[in-house]
Order: structure tokens, then sequence, then C-alpha cells
């Protein structure tokens, strides 16, 4: 029973781990304690008395109110400790089935705490575990219970848990889990308020907020934390060059920051068939289907330039210059669809504003007048648009090196550094010298921060998106064409990651079917099976309709084969039937069988609802509670009686039969 207990503490102890909000040197702390303990029950030592164990109890609850008051505000995270603790000093005071019982119901409060705060791939073969231990650990409780009541001075026979017994708990828990999972999507989906709350922890993303410094890219540049996975069709669906998840727009450059200025937000509707307009399609549309870990910001990420957009929120917002806002940051993960176009925006002048071609910087800036000059040497002779960005690009690329640790020069600011001192930098300052050197020379252009595609999981069609291919790039206003993308940042900036082992995106891939056909299990996902289901079983049905509506008729060999393989069938069947009967039969041993015949006669039967120790018990007589105990040894303890038992039963039984012999009835 010890064993037992200690299985599923541990089970309840790592599901607390699961927790992320609860720091390591808590479980790491507790761990000692619950191996100390484990020590103490073993040598049957007792440390905390029961009056004692339940004045702590009190104090961990009232300390478990305060930290959730006062510090944590996480109802789950608060929950978890005090149920760790609570486990931890339980397995001190181990003296009854009860208290047992009641580490078993701590184990399956953490669990469920476990269940609202992970998506890791952990708690499944975690939760499989706990379901056989519990059931293994109830089924052995009951019986010490029921054992005990009738021989309070004995222990039941040994052999009684052997594997035999546990594989078939095994086996009921399989069957279990299969109905469990039967329920799982069969159960209508539902909200449930106590536990919708912060499930993850925020990935803290920078650039993507009102205001963004110079350099808040570059610093999340060496950060492989996963922000995303994002599903597309193929890979040739991107034209063969890199896949650019847009965020934001931002227009106006003082010298140290970008500030998005069109704060006119516009609220978006969903449609009556659950879609979001955000712009009208030019061009080829790409779809995407994206699953969005929680950021620290509310902007909705995809592919330039989203057009339409699916998700569970009830309203969307946007500035207008396509970058699409949630109505707040998200505490937990989220799936939407984006559908994106190679063009923001119709063409006609309504996409260029004034602050797109602002000039404040250039005209009053300490380093304006040298970096207009550059502007207008480098596009020298280029009469369009596109002329003037494809020549900047090239400048750029050509003259400019790509680092993520830029020294200082004697600049007035970054870009001024980037321009005309160090000559090197990573995206932020190339796409930010792209886009003033292009307003210089009359350009509507503005800033645009994102993520690059990530590394490309070929098991699953999906990109990997990290905190690492966060970019800038810059958006040009081309007459005719809308907002057209261009990145000036140099090839060596935008390679692929490396990479990464078979096992890694094997392993990706699973979190991401987890995370999508379990953790985001919805009701359009029941729909979705549903349907899919009825028009399978329909086309079967149209099938066979049209197969046998008319029968041919069956050659005698093939009516032959038919009735040749029923008759194998049933004789299989009637075989296994009558082993399985035999059987049966077999497991009762023969002297108990005997037994009961004798004491038959003498008039003395055992009812329907007695156990064989209660009807020996009610007997009264030591030779039948002898043979019923050596019953229950071959019976439940898998064990034949040696050659001096088995004498010793028959001599028991003869003396059952002597003529002499009363009997109470």
């Amino acid at each position: 029973m010890l064993i037992v207990t200690y299985f599923m503490a541990a089970l309840g102890f790592y599901s607390g781990t699961l927790v992320e909000a609860i720091e390591p040197a808590f479980f790491s702390l507790l761990g000692v304690v619950l191996v100390i303990s484990l020590v103490l029950n073993l040598y049957r030592k007792r440390s905390i008395p029961g009056r004692l164990w339940n004045l702590m109890a009190v104090a961990v609850l009232v300390f478990f109110i305060a930290n959730h008051m006062l510090a944590s505000q996480s109802l789950i995270v608060s929950a978890s400790r005090f149920l760790t603790i609570l486990l931890a000093m339980k397995l001190f005071d181990l003296n009854t089935h009860r208290d047992h019982f009641i580490i078993y119901a701590i184990v399956f409060f953490q669990m469920l705490a476990a269940a609202a705060s992970t998506v890791s791939l952990v708690f499944f073969p975690l939760l499989v575990l706990f379901i056989i231990g519990s059931i293994f650990a109830m089924i052995i409780l009951n019986l010490k219970k029921d054992f005990l009541q009738v021989n309070p001075e004995e222990d039941p026979p040994s052999g009684v848990f052997d594997l035999p017994f546990l594989a078939s708990v095994v086996t009921v828990s399989v069957v279990s889990l299969t109905i469990t999972f039967a329920l799982f999507f069969l159960i209508p989906r539902m909200g449930v308020g106590f536990f919708e709350g912060k499930t993850l922890d925020t990935v803290k993303v920078s650039g993507f907020s009102d205001t963004v410094e110079i350099g808040s890219i570059g610093s999340v540049k060496r950060d492989s934390t996963i922000v995303m996975r994002v599903e597309v069709k193929s890979t040739a669906t991107t034209g063969g060059g890199p896949l650019y998840l847009r965020g934001m727009a931002l227009e106006e450059y003082d010298g140290m920051r970008w500030k998005r200025t069109t704060r006119r937000n516009f609220l978006l509707r969903k449609t009556p068939s659950g879609v979001f307009n955000v712009g009208r399609p030019s061009g080829s549309v790409l779809e995407q289907k994206i699953l969005l870990e929680p950021l620290s910001t509310d902007v909705l990420f995809g592919a330039t330039h989203p057009v339409r957009i699916s998700v569970t929120f009830p309203n969307l917002w946007t500035d207008g210059s396509g970058s699409v806002h949630l109505p707040s940051p998200p505490l937990s993960r989220i799936e939407y669809r984006v559908w994106s176009s190679d063009a923001a925006l119709p063409p006609g002048p309504e996409g260029v504003t004034p602050v797109h071609t602002d000039l404040s910087y250039i005209e009053n800036g300490p380093a304006g007048a040298r970096l207009k000059k550059l502007s207008l040497d480098v596009t020298d002779g280029m009469a369009s648009a596109v002329d003037k960005a494809e020549a900047v690009k090239r400048y750029l690329e050509k003259n400019y090196s790509y680092t993520l640790d830029p020294g200082e020069g004697d600049g007035v600011n970054p870009i001024d550094d980037f321009l005309f001192y160090t000559k090197e930098g990573y995206c932020e300052h190339f796409a930010s010298s792209f886009v003033l050197l292009l307003r210089a020379a009359g350009v509507p252009a503005r800033l645009v921060t994102g993520f690059l595609q990530g590394e490309w999981n070929s098991l699953g069609d999906y990109y990997i998106v990290r905190q690492s291919d966060a970019h800038s790039w810059a958006e040009v206003y081309v007459e005719g064409e809308g907002w057209k993308t261009f990145d000036p940042t140099p090839p060596v900036g935008l390679a692929p990651p490396a990479s990464r082992s078979s096992a890694f995106l094997y392993l990706d891939l699973m979190r991401l079917k987890w995370s999508r056909y379990i953790i985001s299990f919805t009701f359009m996902d029941q729909k979705r099976i549903a349907e899919n289901l009825e028009g399978h079983s329909a086309r079967l049905m149209r099938e066979f309709k049209s197969r046998f509506s008319t029968p041919p008729e069956l050659p005698a060999r093939a009516l032959m084969l038919f009735g040749g393989i029923a008759l194998l069938v049933a004789a299989v069947f009637m075989k296994t039937r009558g082993h399985r009967l035999a059987g049966t039969a077999s497991r009762v041993p023969w002297f108990y069988i005997e037994m009961l015949r004798i004491l038959e006669k003498k008039g003395i039967r055992r009812g329907k609802a007695e156990t064989p120790m209660e009807f020996a018990l009610r007997v009264g007589d030591p030779e039948v509670r002898a043979v019923t105990h050596a019953y229950e040894v071959e019976r439940y303890g898998g064990r034949k009686l040696g050659g001096e038992e088995a004498s010793r039963v028959r001599g028991q039984l003869e003396t059952l039969k002597g003529p002499k012999r009363a009997l109470p009835s």
C-alpha cells in the first residue's frame, strides 16, 4: 500500500511542476521533504501527530489565501503551491486507510490544476499513469477494508495483488481511457469561467507597440523562444521568397524611435460567415493557419498583407495601415486563419497620408542635410518609386554589413552612426535607413515590424517561428499597385535558421497536434468531424446501393465458401465458450465445493449474498473456517496448496463428514 501511495504522490508532485509559473526551487525543496517522509514511513516512524497535522493544514490554508490575494494573483498557481505543501505534510501522517485516501484526493486536484495550466505533451502519459494508479489503489483499499472487517486479526493472503491483478487493472484502465476519449470528442465544448484565465507565461516581445526604440528588435534576435507556428499548403505559395509575417506599421521617426501615428482605430465586425474583412485582395492570395503563443502584445500577425481573418474573438481592430489588433493581449494560445494578398490597398491615393512622406527629421534633424544629400546621390536619374526603392536597396546591400553587434560611431543617433560612420547593423538599421532615404527622395514609405518565416518543418508542413526571427522591413507606396514590400537587409541577415534534427521536428509536430486537437478542441471541430462522418456515410450508402440494388447470382462455390467460414467461426466460438465455462468452474477449488456439499447435507446452505468468509463465520466451526482460508489462498492468492496443506484440508473435510459432528444451523 505504501508503494502505491508514494507512486501516486510522485505523480501529483510532478504534475505540480507543469504549472510553469512556480519556481523550480520550490519543488526542489519539497522533493527533499518527500524523500525524508518515505524513509520515515519505511521504518514506521511517525513524525506528525494527527492533531498537529490538522493545525499545520489550517496554517497552510491561511498561507494559501494570503499568497493568492497578495502575491500570485493566480488561483491555479497559488492552489498548486497549497496542494503540493499539503501533500508533503500528509505523507508524514499515514496511519489509516483514510490517510491514504486523502493523498489520492490531493493528487487528483493537483492533476486538475496541471490540466488547467499546461499544454505539455508530458501531461498525457501522466494522466494515463494517474488513472491506472488510482484504480489500482482504490481496489486495494476496498479489498483490504473488506478483508479486515471479516478478519481483523489477519493480513490478506499473500500474492493477491500480483502481476495478473495489475494486468487486469491496466485492462480496465485502457477501457476507461477509451471511453473517456470518446466522451471528450462527443460532449459539447463549453467555456468554464472558473478556469478561464492566464494559463501560460506570456512571451515578452519587442517592437510591437506604438513607440519602438531603435535596437529593441536586436535585443531579442538571440532568443530562441517559439512565438508561433504557421501552417501553409506549400512553400511554393510564398513565391519562392521568405514568408514575411507582418505585425505593425510605423510612420514617424524622431531620431531615436519610430512611432505609430495613425491612431484612429477601426472596429472590424464578423461577417455572417464568421470572417473579418480587413481589406480587398489584389493579386494572389495566400492562406495560413497560425497557432500563436500568448504574447505581450495585442498585434495579430499574418503574411503580408492580411485581407481576411477567421478567429474566435468577437471583435478586431485595425488602424488603417493593415495592422490588426486583438481586443487585448492573449492570455493563452490562440489559433486563427489569415488570407493575405500581395498588396495592402487597391490603387488610389487613399493609402497615402502626409505622415508617410514626413520630412520633419530630414529637414530639422542635425544629420538631415547629409542624409538628404546621400538620398539624392543614390537615386539620381531614377524616376519611378520602384526604381528609387531598388536603387536604395542595392546601395545598402553593397556598402553596409550585417551584424547583431554594431559598433558606436560619432553620429548623433543610431541611424546616423549606421549610415555615415560604422556602416554596420541589423535589420532595424537597414529598414530605417531605407525608409528615410526614400522619403528624402519624395517616395512614400513606412517601417514594418514582424517576423521572418523561421524554420520549415517538412514533417507537418509549417514554419516554426521564434523570437530570433523578429524582423524589420519596409513598405513603399507604388502608384496604381498599393503598398509593396521591400527588404533592404542583406541576404546574410535573411538566411533561414539551421535545420534541427528530425527528432526535434517530430516532437514539435506532436506538440502542435496535441495543442490543436486536444487543448484547443472546440465545438466547431466537433461539428466538422460530424459533417465529415455524415459525408463519408452518405457516400458509402450510395456506393452500397449502386452495387447491391440488383444482387447478382452468387456461384455455388462462393456459397459453399461462405457457409464453411460461418461454420468454422461458430465452432471456434462454441469451443472458446466451453473453455471459458470450464475455466470458470475450475477456479473454485474442489475441496471448497466438497465442503459446501457436506454442509448442505447437514442442512446448512451458503446465502447468495454471503462471502466465503462471512459464511464460515456464521457457521462458527473452526474446520469450516480453516477450509475457507485454504480456499482463499488458492482462489485469490494464485498458489496451489502444497502436499502437507492438501493433506490437512482432506483431514478437515473428513472431520466435517463425521456423523456425530454437531454444527450450528
